[in-house]
């Protein structure tokens, strides 16, 4: 069948419109939208053309083909621009060039194809990608089912039955090309599409990568890692994409030599395992500034698994790492502080800890974590306000500063100086507190041992001004009874009245002599001394005080070193101690007396006020007692302080040892409780100077008599007059001055020699030094006796005298008239 064979050779011309739909991205990919629908027509009108060109012809006029499914296929398609150019092209051709009756009816079946096609386009609407071809092969049909009936119209009878026999070959070829046209057109829509989703994709996917802060790269897995792709984001190295990729050894060139060795052997050993890589190292940017780097990378493999690239992201961590070292210095620097540092949360529960909290606190970090404060440390010495008044400041945004008392895991109290620092959020709200704590228990005992020295001290000055006075009065009253009593011989009554009045003038001289000591103004006989042998020469005598109720009990070290002091005065502390002790101990016990050489170190220094580093030796007197509370502790150095009955005691033992101690340089400390006895601690300074052995034998009496000027100055009138009437009676010419400036008018107007001067040392106006070294300059010769009732050493301090003859008030007459003699025969 010649006809069915040329209907078939034209229905495939119909394939040129697949070509068509791939030719025209490229020519026309660069043009306005509706110029490319219309070139696009133009394409198809001339398919159309060629198709009418070689029709297929039935009866001699009628002329069949398949420009009816190109055009309904283009409506649909390619859209109405496109389907009205070819329509009008075909029409032309059509009508101008094949012409003839038939022209009209070509011309409709023309119309009525692409009119179809842009039905069928506006039914389908937007998708076309998913028609099934049983809508391909039915519209198809359609179009051949116009076309028989447009012909059968034309011919209007089919004598030879030519179109009738034909109707059904035309029918199904119509519908198998339609549905092939169709398909293939419909695959190249869901190649486009698909295309267009991947391009779509691959620039989504572009546009993330390159804007990633990170290096995105792509490497063969060849032995240079030949870099396939590189994002924008390489230039942050001073280095573009092309070069990075043209270059292959550039990674390995930049690469910190420090690094190299390693990062290579790393790399190796993870594509050999086909582990994913994660490195860190330095790479040099291109002005030469060394940037951090962290390589995380993979190999990627295809569906079977064989390994096809390498693809991974560079991370420029310079200033993460800075940050981070920094954060690090941070964190260690608050770990390691020696203040305690806690991070609490709003409600007051622990987050973190330094390591100074657990030493403080002996609270393990794992155990506080978590925990509040207040249930961990509480220790009973606050109430309940003070903590409502420190955390009301704090959740109020104040800091609060203060000083508590808390409790350690093992149940001993400390004092802490506390900070409490609130932190703000973001939004300004409290989120959490810092906690600064600072262990200053040792701090206030020291405070409360400085202000007891300073209490002592103040009570020092005090006791030696009331015994520099009563010294005076006592003066007057011992040297106005040696006066009388001469008088008063042949009255017994009257003589034993002033002998009555002497003995209680010297116990009360006992006394001073005992405020003297505590103030360390005394005067003390120091040299070298063993005290082992001190205590050894009282064993006998302190056996006897102690009773035999109490054992003793000497622990004396053998290679004991030296020190300085007066013998008597360390033999009444001995004694004091003692008597103390066993007053301590009515019912019995035991009395311990030890020494030992020790080093005293900075450290017990810092923690004991009164204390200087060096070596020492140390007595210690212990009992086992009733001991002390410690408010007793911390007064039974103050004069006239007792917890003994009236009468049986005066108060002034422990000052007077006290004194005694600090006057030749050394430190007592008391450690007692009650129930568990009493321990004394006295460290001496140890000397490396020979014991020098006094001479023994009685002193050579001088002759009290004399005719010499003695001028005499005190502003005591009272013991003035006393010394006038002593030395008078004794053949001395006596002068008298209540002053110095009174004294050197006497010296000028007296006409004779002054042999010696006595001057007080402490008086208003003129001091007895300013006074003797003005009336020295006038008489060189001038013997000079110093008088005071403070000690010898003590005005040498306070004058910067550092010889002299001096003797101490209360002084006896016969002393006087003794030592007024001595100085002037020297």
């Amino acid at each position: 069948m010649p006809i069915l064979s040329d209907y078939i050779l034209n229905a495939s011309l119909l394939l040129a419109v697949a070509l068509l739909f791939d030719l025209r991205t490229p020519l026309t990919a660069d043009r306005p939208l509706s110029v490319r629908r219309a070139l696009l027509g133009i394409l198809i009108g001339a398919v159309g053309i060629v198709i009418m060109t070689y029709p297929v012809i039935v009866e001699g006029s009628l002329v069949l083909d398949t420009r009816g499914i190109l055009l309904a296929i283009t409506g649909l398609y390619f859209g109405p621009v496109a389907a009205l150019v070819a329509t009008a092209m075909t029409i032309a051709y059509r009508g101008l060039v094949i012409g003839g009756s038939a022209a009209p009816v070509g011309i409709l079946f023309i119309l009525l194809s692409g009119g179809l096609g842009l039905a069928w386009r506006a039914l389908r609407g937007p998708v076309r990608g998913d028609i099934p071809w049983g809508e391909f092969a039915a519209v198809g049909s359609l179009v051949a089912l116009i076309q028989l009936g447009l012909a059968k119209y034309l011919l209007g009878a089919d004598p030879t039955g030519a179109l009738r026999s034909l109707a059904p070959v035309l029918i199904i070829v119509s519908a198998v090309a339609m549905t092939a046209l169709g398909l293939l057109l419909r695959a190249r829509v869901r190649r486009r599409l698909a295309q267009r989703k991947v391009t779509e994709r691959e620039a989504s996917y572009r546009t993330l990568i390159e804007q990633i802060p990170a290096i995105v790269y792509r490497a063969a897995l060849d032995e240079m890692s030949s870099t396939l792709y590189v994002s924008p984001a390489v230039a942050a190295l001073g280095v573009s994409p092309e070069e990075w990729v043209e270059r292959p050894q550039l990674w390995a060139e930049l690469l910190h030599p420090d690094d190299r060795e390693r990062v290579l052997a790393q790399i190796a050993l993870d594509r050999a395992s086909g582990k994913p890589t994660d490195l860190v190292y330095r790479l040099r940017r291109a002005d030469g500034a060394w940037r951090v780097i962290h390589d995380s990378a993979q190999i990627v493999n295809d569906a079977e698994g064989r390994p096809l690239y390498l693809q991974g992201l560079l991370f420029d961590i310079t200033e993460q790492e800075a940050e981070a070292t920094k954060s690090l210095l941070r964190s260690t620097a608050l770990d390691v502080a020696a203040d305690a540092i806690a991070i609490l949360d709003r409600n007051g529960n622990i987050e973190w800890v330094n390591k100074a909290f657990t030493a403080l606190t002996l609270y393990p970090a794992h155990e506080v974590i978590g925990k509040n404060p207040r249930e961990l440390l509480r220790s009973g010495k606050q109430d309940h306000a003070f903590y409502e008044q420190m955390w009301g400041s704090v959740l109020a945004g104040k800091p609060w500063n203060g000083e508590l008392v808390n409790r350690r895991k093992d149940g001993s109290l400390y004092t802490e100086e506390q900070s409490v620092t609130p932190v703000h959020d973001a939004a300004g709200n409290v989120s959490h507190f810092i906690a600064i704590k600072r262990d200053i228990t040792a701090r206030k005992a020291l405070e409360m041992q400085y202000q007891q020295a300073q209490k002592m001290e103040g009570i020092g000055r005090l006791a030696g001004g009331v015994a520099h006075d009563f010294n005076n009065l006592l003066t007057v009253i011992n040297g106005t009874v040696e006066l009388a009593l001469p008088a008063v011989q042949d009255r017994p009554e009257l003589r034993d009245d002033l002998l009555e009045i002497r003995r209680a003038a010297d116990r009360a001289a006992a006394l001073t002599r005992q405020l003297l000591a505590f103030s360390r103004q005394q005067v003390l006989r120091v040299e070298v001394l063993d005290l082992n042998r001190v205590i050894g020469d009282m064993l006998k005598m302190l056996t006897r005080v102690i009773g035999e109720d109490v054992r003793f009990v000497s622990d004396l070290a053998g290679d004991l070193g030296h020190v300085r002091g007066d013998v008597g005065q360390l033999e009444q502390v001995l004694l004091n101690l003692t008597v103390n002790a066993r007053d301590a101990m009515p019912e019995g016990g035991t009395l311990t007396i030890q020494t030992r050489n020790i080093e005293i170190d900075a450290d017990m220094a810092r923690r004991h006020v009164t204390v200087v580093p060096g070596p020492h030796v140390m007595l210690l007197v212990a009992d086992t007692g009733v001991g002390m509370d410690a408010k007793t502790r911390d007064r039974i150095f103050e004069p006239f302080f007792t917890t003994k009955a009236p009468g049986k005691g005066t108060g002034l033992g422990l000052p007077t040892a006290y004194g005694i101690i600090k006057q030749i340089g050394g430190s007592i400390w008391v450690y007692s409780e009650l129930g568990h006895g009493t321990i004394f601690k006295i460290y001496l300074p140890r000397v490396d100077a020979p014991i020098v052995e006094r001479p023994s034998g009685p002193s050579r009496l001088l002759d009290a008599g004399g005719k010499e000027t003695v001028l005499v100055v005190e502003d005591e009138d009272a013991i003035r007059q006393v010394a006038m009437r002593v030395l008078t009676r004794q053949g001395y010419t006596v002068l008298d001055a209540a002053s110095g400036p009174e004294a050197l008018e006497r010296a000028t107007a007296h006409k004779g020699r002054i042999d010696l001067l006595m001057t007080d040392m402490v008086m208003p106006g003129m001091t007895g030094p300013q006074l003797a070294q003005e009336l020295l300059s006038r008489q060189p010769l001038l013997k000079v006796l110093f008088t005071s009732g403070y000690s010898k050493d003590a005005v040498a301090q306070q004058f910067g005298m550092t010889d002299g003859h001096f003797i101490s008030k209360p002084y006896g007459l016969a002393e006087l008239t003794r030592e007024v003699r001595r100085v002037l025969d020297e």
